[in-house]
Formats: structure tokens, sequence, C-alpha cells
């Protein structure tokens, strides 16, 4: 049994591999090229600092494609890039579990109703992550 199939176009055979659902770009969900350009267009990475906004797009690492996809995104936060650069440095340098940042996550996109965070710069939206992060940590420790 082959593990190759002829394509149209040629006679050449193209290996069947497991990975190519990451690369060929049929699913955008599995496509590794397309989850990394929303991440970093969520992180508005362009110009100077387009470096600096894919490594942090790499840089985590637990659960990745469940912070991205479920906690920037497809919710709000993808809507305002500081505020999503300073969620995933959070989560970057924190690690926190996945229940964790989940519960986390809900605050940070409930708070999207009442607050206009697309116009906060990076210090603003670092305030703002720190602030409902410490909030968050008081109220889980019962205090």
């Amino acid at each position: 049994v082959s593990t190759c199939s002829p394509t149209p176009a040629t006679s050449t055979r193209i290996p069947e591999a497991p990975f190519l659902k990451y690369v060929d770009a049929r699913d955008p969900k599995m496509c590794v090229l397309t989850r990394m350009f929303l991440r970093v267009h969520a992180l508005h990475g362009d110009g100077d600092q387009d470096r600096e906004y894919r490594h942090l797009a790499a840089s985590i690492t637990t659960d990745a494609a469940d912070f991205w996809r479920s906690h920037i995104v497809r919710v709000k936060v993808g809507k305002s890039p500081a505020v999503a650069r300073a969620f995933a440095r959070m989560q970057r340098d924190d690690d926190l579990p996945r229940d964790v940042v989940r519960e986390f996550a809900k605050i940070v996109n409930r708070i999207h109703a009442n607050v206009v965070t697309a116009i906060y710069d990076d210090e603003e939206a670092d305030a703002f992550i720190l602030d409902l992060r410490e909030e968050f940590d008081r109220e889980r420790r019962g205090s």
C-alpha cells in the first residue's frame, strides 16, 4: 500500500504526511501560518515593533492555541491591540493554567462592555491588566 497519491497536474507523487494539515492552509484552524498571522494581527504587529510582536505571539507555550483562539482572536480583546499585548505578556510571564486563564479572560472580556480599551497605549493596557489581575487574585484567595 502506497502512502503517496498522484497529483492531477503532474506525475510526481506527493507524500500524504500528517503534518501537511499544518501548512497547506486548507483548514485555517489548523494552518500554523494562518494562526500566527491572526496572532500578530491581533497584537497589531506591523512596522518597527513587528519582530517583538512575532516573538510575543510565539512565546506562549502552555495551551497556546486555546489562549489565542478563545481569549484573544475570537473576542473583543483582539480588537484592542494594546490590551491583547498586555494580556499576552501576562500569560507569557505567569503561565497560568488553562482553567485560571479562562476565568481571568471572562473578566477581561466583560469589562469591554463598559471600557473603551481600544484607545489604550501599552502603559495603560499593562496597568489595566495588572489591576484586573490583582483583583482577580484577591477574589480567588478570598480576601
